[in-house]
């Protein structure tokens, strides 16, 4: 079973696939477009087994009109034969089964958006379908526009790639879109597409494929509870991202929050990249901040939130005794210690460095500066220890700048001081 988001090229995969082992399936193939994800309604078992078997020489008065008498005739036909059954667009394990033959030298191949666990008792594989290399997205762009006219160009052309995240729908438009016009340079459409408000509009433009209807139908799919979920994280500003900021960013329970993120990989609009850690597609990430949501502007002081926290009570492991602005401490004095060790509180400091510094960044952007400015005091005892010199500076620069803001002269103070500790003349 195939298994990706729309547009990532599951059914080329799976026709291309077919054409070239056709050899060993010398009784035929059999394909059935399921509309799973489609405006159209469905289709339903019974309309794809009667067109299988209509394919395998049935005279139509004489397919069944129940479902199972259907799928007994179908076992029949199929006994001893060798066929490739191809499922394509599937929405559920029901609508597949019936499709399935009996004879052992038969293979079927299913696409689908959700990752169908119920056919894994009838011995199905997971192939997760992944977007394009960067050197296989360039290439199809290449061999689209033409190899002549991109060959002053293959820096924009790689850019183009990138922005297309490397999905081949969307690369098949940006081409599409360039092939048409000419006297186009790749550049002017970098430049379009690099705006994020309006790529995937642009990328649907033209009456090519619609890349934002590909997740709109996956979207609409979703429970409300997943739902609303999608549209919070793709207000995160960390290129990934754990259950414990989705807890922060939607303000739900761990279980509730796990629970979701997983839909949401089984719906193929979120990758799971490790045991816990999530990432959206770039695609995915601006179609999700295109639908409307009252809270989306919650999420960032939600998330720095928690994290200021979290810090806090890390760095009280690390330096228990030191003088802090932020007033977060006091909170935590009386609390039991949050980790086993200073060592300890550090690597998970360490870890979470790019989360902090994606939040830090977004919330002095969205003039959240009295959470700035705490969350890079609190990145003393890391940078202190793991030093981090490009980011101690940048980081400082930005915390620094949201307490002038804020007019709060101590904090600021605070912060050049520990600024001033990076060594060489960065720290001036």
């Amino acid at each position: 079973m195939l298994v990706g988001p729309g547009g990532v090229g599951k059914t080329g995969l799976a026709v291309t696939w077919g054409a070239r082992h056709a050899d060993r399936y010398p009784d035929g193939q059999l394909y059935a477009d399921l509309r799973g994800f489609s405006p159209e309604a469905a289709v339903v078992p019974e309309e794809a087994l009667g067109a299988f078997l209509r394919g395998l020489g049935v005279a139509p008065e004489r397919v069944p009109l129940e479902l199972a008498e259907q799928a007994a005739l179908f076992r029949t036909r199929t006994a001893g034969k060798r066929l490739l059954v191809v499922v394509d667009n599937a929405l559920s394990a029901a609508q597949v089964r019936p499709l399935i033959p009996a004879s052992a030298g038969c293979t079927v191949v299913v696409t689908s958006r959700l990752r169908l666990d119920g056919l894994g008792s009838d011995g199905a594989r997971f192939v997760d379908v992944t977007p394009l290399s960067q050197a296989q997205a360039v290439e199809l762009v290449v061999r689209a526009v033409g190899r002549s006219r991109v060959a002053g160009e293959l820096v924009e052309v790689a850019e183009l790639a990138s922005l297309c995240g490397r999905l081949p729908i969307a690369l098949r438009v940006a081409a599409a879109r360039l092939a048409s016009r000419p006297r186009w340079q790749v550049a002017r459409v970098v430049a379009e597409l690099g705006d994020e408000r309006s790529r995937l509009s642009r990328l649907s433009a033209d009456g090519g494929a619609p890349v934002a209807a590909m997740f709109d139908w996956s979207y609409q799919a979703l429970p409300l509870a997943a739902a609303s979920l999608y549209r919070l994280l793709s207000e995160f500003p960390g290129a990934s991202f754990d259950v414990e900021v989705a807890v922060a960013a939607a303000e739900l329970t761990e279980q509730a929050a796990s629970e979701g993120l997983q839909t949401l990989v089984d719906a193929s609009l979120l990758e799971e990249i490790d045991d816990d850690r999530y990432r959206f597609h770039d695609l995915v990430r601006l179609h999700g901040r295109a639908q409307r949501e009252d809270d989306r502007f919650e999420v960032v002081p939600r998330v720095a939130t928690w994290l200021l926290d979290a810090m806090t009570r890390a760095n009280m492991v690390v330096i228990p005794i030191r003088w802090r602005v932020s007033p977060v401490c006091d909170r935590y004095r009386d609390a039991p210690a949050a980790f086993g060790s200073g060592r300890e509180a550090l690597e998970w400091l360490d870890g979470r460095l790019p989360d902090v510094l994606a939040v830090l960044e977004e919330a002095a952007a969205q003039r959240h500066d009295e959470l700035a400015w705490q969350l890079c005091e609190a990145l003393w005892e890391l940078f202190l220890h793991r030093k981090h010199f490009q980011r101690w500076l940048h980081s400082h620069e930005i915390g620094i700048a949201a307490a002038r803001r804020r007019g709060n002269v101590v904090a600021e103070s605070r912060l050049r001081c520990q600024r001033g500790r990076i060594p060489g003349p960065g720290a001036a």
